[in-house]
């Protein structure tokens, strides 16, 4: 499909498919960053925390926030409305060097979702734009937008919409992301 820019220069991303595992509207979720010393560095810690919490105050319907944790013994995971982040020592291609897997589960509490967000060794690499410290917060906000419903919006020009960030300056939300999420009745 055509991108169409809206005023201002963002661009609509699309929506995740209705099946896809998300939060649900009001949800509170605890973000687990794991510090154990194999995890992450602090400065690398403290740019995830501040890319999730940026939707905190967002103008949406989502109505999700993020209550982020940085702990040595994050849970394992599996509780519902919890994601842990881990730092993975492997290089990866065709992720943007981090990545967000949502999970659902059903049983006799209702469902429970889940989720691993992961941070390759890719973030570490001075070669690769993903190490710069902006593009850890803005990859943090772009996988978090994964659990809430918008997908990868690679018609949109890079920088237009956190789904599709730039690999040259810091991409934050955008009003057309907002948007979307403010469309969808899920």
């Amino acid at each position: 499909f055509p991108f169409v820019l809206a005023q201002g220069g963002c661009c609509n991303p699309p929506l995740q498919h209705p099946s896809t595992p998300r939060f649900p509207q009001g949800a509170q979720v605890t973000v687990y960053i794991d510090s154990s010393p194999s995890g992450f560095t602090d400065v690398e810690q403290q740019l995830i925390k501040s890319g999730i919490e940026d939707w905190n105050d967002e103008p949406n319907n989502s109505g999700v926030t993020y209550d982020v944790v940085i702990t040595s013994s994050p849970p394992p995971a599996g509780t519902n409305n919890t994601i842990v982040v881990q730092f993975s020592d492997q290089f990866s291609t065709g992720t943007g060097g981090m990545l967000l897997n949502l999970h659902s589960s059903s049983g006799p509490g209702g469902t429970s979702i889940f989720g691993e967000m992961i941070f390759f060794n890719n973030i570490r690499n001075p070669q690769r734009p993903e190490s710069r410290p902006e593009q850890i917060r803005a990859g943090a906000r772009h996988e978090i937008a994964h659990g809430i419903g918008l997908e990868n919006a690679t018609d949109c020009p890079l920088g237009s919409t956190i789904m599709n960030p730039s690999w040259t300056q810091e991409t934050f939300v955008t009003q057309c992301d907002n948007n979307v999420i403010n469309s969808d009745p899920n």
